[in-house]
């Protein structure tokens, strides 16, 4: 799939809201699990 659009109009597309990225991301839970899943 190839994308259109450019990175500038993406960034002008973009709207400002009131959520952070903790709203999306568990991050107690990326934590607890980084252990599990590393490589080394």
């Amino acid at each position: 799939m190839i994308n259109e659009l450019s990175f500038n109009e993406f960034l002008n597309t973009l709207q400002d809201t009131n959520r952070k990225l903790s709203f999306y991301v568990d991050w107690q839970k990326c934590l607890s699990n980084k252990d599990e899943i590393k490589l080394i």
